[in-house]
């Protein structure tokens, strides 16, 4: 819940930490969801990509969408290039977290706020998933 917050307070001055954030809120979140509930070990957590964990976690709360869906100019990103394979909007939110975090060159425009807006709605749809156990209680 604290990246949610930092994500929503950081977007104006710092919009590459708000998705930063939001996208470890997702991270932290997915691992604990995956764990908990859909019985995926410390192993197989490591050896997924951070896009995976999140697909996975958002259809195991009976999620459905994409978060690509929340912005036409994400949707116009996802348009395979020529050689590359088809992406979603949940490969789409790593790459805006891997394009600010690390040092390689990413063109992200005004496209970073369709990205952190995508990001913080599928934490609310996550956070806001209805609780099955105690222990899903207790973290919200």
């Amino acid at each position: 819940m604290a990246y949610y917050k930092i994500a929503n307070l950081s977007r104006y001055d710092s919009v590459e930490t708000a998705v930063i954030m939001s996208a470890a809120g997702l991270e932290t979140l997915a691992a604990y969801i995956l764990g908990t509930r859909g019985g995926w070990s410390v192993s197989m957590l490591r050896n997924v990509s951070l896009a995976a964990q999140i697909r996975a976690c958002t259809r195991l709360l009976k999620i459905e969408g994409d978060p690509a869906d929340q912005s036409d100019l994400l949707r116009k990103r996802l348009k395979a290039k020529k050689g590359q394979p088809a992406r979603d909007g949940f490969s789409l939110l790593t790459e805006f977290r891997n394009g600010v975090t690390h040092s390689s060159p990413f063109n992200y425009d005004m496209d970073i706020f369709h990205a952190w807006d995508a990001s913080q709605w599928l934490l609310e749809m996550q956070l806001h998933a209805p609780p099955r156990s105690k222990a899903r209680r207790s973290i919200l």
